[in-house]
């Protein structure tokens, strides 16, 4: 989605400052000499307070309201002009736009943007319903690994699976990964499961302790370290939906995916009297601060992370907020220590943290 609004700005008609300030032309009108003579100071000292502002040029100011922050300049919009000398209005008159021009661009755009995210939509869902087949398929297989797993030597079953040969524990982990990855897909074509099932009681600890499990060859794979941690014994138990499962298997995935080789991915978990707070914490590209509130947009990657690996959608955050939310809870994150560049990436340690309550 990000590659297609990227286009989309190709025909934005008028010049036009990008989410990060960047000045372009427009494809029908070019950037006045006076914008580019005062370095487009309209935008360096937020003269932009409304949806139409004025600029001391005499230019008007158009926030377009769309997926990305897109502010219109160097316009001079019909009824919105500023009183000017004579002079300087006969320069300006050429220039003149009608709002309702500008409005009814902004409407067709929103509705061809609105079509290209129902249709993606559309398709995603077809796609993953043909998944529904596969579902008990994969469920089979797992039990019947479980089954020869169960033979081998020890009194749980975490046990048996830690001494059990190396390719049938292997074999285990990746089936096991592959039937959580496809009990994620509900929440993709229809977010209101995350709800879904009877709410029951879980041990968070067990809970994450079973995804790192799950995911402790994909980390060595990348050569990362995957820590589990705790301050005390883990006695709280919340009562939580059927899909809590995949929010620890969510933001896990997404720190491994997003950690610098021979990094640490660390899991803590910290009781208190009536909760217990989980952070998830690894060292990789940072989201910058003005994105940090779309991370969990549909479809969303920073360009930190778009320049750190191509593989990914955007849609593991946006799932894990769903998720978050269906259990009256917010995820926060958080950048902690000194910010290096390595590669043109901006890199530091990232916080993720959730807080479990009775």
């Amino acid at each position: 989605m990000n590659r297609v609004f990227e286009n989309l700005k190709n025909v934005i008609p008028y010049p036009y400052f990008d989410s990060k300030g960047q000045a372009y032309d427009g494809c029908l009108k070019l950037i006045p000499s006076q914008c580019k003579k005062c370095k487009y100071s309209c935008y360096s000292k937020n003269l932009i307070t409304s949806k139409i502002s004025n600029c001391p040029k005499g230019f008007n100011i158009y926030y377009l309201d769309l997926i990305e922050k897109i502010i219109v300049f160097g316009i001079v919009i019909k009824e919105y002009q500023q009183k000017l000398p004579r002079k300087k209005k006969k320069q300006f008159d050429e220039s003149i736009i009608e709002l309702k021009e500008i409005e009814n661009w902004e409407k067709k755009i929103n509705n061809l943007i609105n079509s290209i995210i129902d249709y993606k939509d559309r398709k995603v869902k077809d796609n993953y319903d043909l998944l529904h087949d596969i579902v008990p398929t994969i469920s089979l297989i797992l039990r019947s690994v479980e089954s020869l797993i169960n033979k081998s030597q020890g009194v749980t079953f975490e046990e048996k699976v830690e001494n059990s040969e190396y390719n049938l524990k292997t074999l285990y982990h990746s089936i096991d990964l592959l039937d959580n990855r496809l009990k994620i897909m509900p929440l993709i074509s229809n977010p209101e499961s995350a709800k879904f099932g009877q709410v029951t009681k879980c041990s968070p600890y067990k809970i994450f302790d079973k995804v790192c499990r799950l995911f402790r060859e994909t980390a060595n794979r990348k050569n990362v370290r995957l820590n589990l941690h705790s301050d005390k014994y883990i006695t709280f138990e919340p009562h939580v939906y059927d899909s809590f499962m995949t929010l620890p298997f969510l933001l896990i995935e997404n720190s491994i995916k997003y950690s610098v080789k021979d990094g640490t991915v660390d899991i803590y978990l910290k009781q208190s009297k009536d909760s217990v707070k989980i952070y998830v914490t690894s060292f990789g590209p940072i989201v910058k601060e003005e994105n940090k509130l779309r991370i969990f947009d549909k479809g969303f990657k920073d360009p930190n992370a778009q320049k750190f690996s191509s593989k990914g959608a955007g849609i593991g955050l946006y799932l894990a907020d769903i998720v978050a939310k269906a259990h009256n809870f917010e995820i926060e994150y958080r950048t902690k220590g000194k910010i290096a560049i390595e590669n043109g990436i901006e890199i530091a340690e990232n916080e993720f943290s959730i807080e479990l309550n009775k």
